[in-house]
């Protein structure tokens, strides 16, 4: 686990510094049907900027809808974002509901990796 996920990431970490500094906040977009809650996010998700995402988080879990996430338009995410998204998970479970992704990049494959959080993703 170590020199697989720890060390890698915290190489890119050192790397990207530039990527991490982002602070203009996340733009969130929602569709609704039925079913199924759609969250469109734009910018950079690192703990910074997601302040935002929180409440819409809060009212879809409220919802009891399955929820989808498309990250087609961000570049990064981080630790936080993945961490916010593990308590999604953990209350959609507890209703009966499901949290999937779409169009994530391979450098936040990656990043849901070295975070041994791959199974969020398909």
């Amino acid at each position: 686990m170590l020199s697989g996920n720890v060390i890698p990431y915290a190489f890119w970490i050192r790397f990207n510094q530039k990527k991490l500094n982002e602070i203009k906040p996340v733009v969130i977009h929602t569709e609704e049907d039925d079913h199924m809650i759609k969250i469109y996010l734009i910018g950079a998700c690192i703990d910074k900027t997601i302040y935002a995402l929180r409440p819409v988080f809060k009212e879809c879990v409220s919802k009891k809808k399955n929820i989808l996430i498309d990250l087609q338009a961000v570049p990064v995410i981080d630790g936080a974002f993945l961490g916010l998204c593990l308590l999604l998970y953990k209350h959609l479970n507890w209703n009966g509901c499901q949290l999937n992704f779409q169009n994530i990049n391979r450098q936040n494959i990656r990043i849901f990796k070295w975070n041994s959080a791959q199974f969020l993703i398909p």
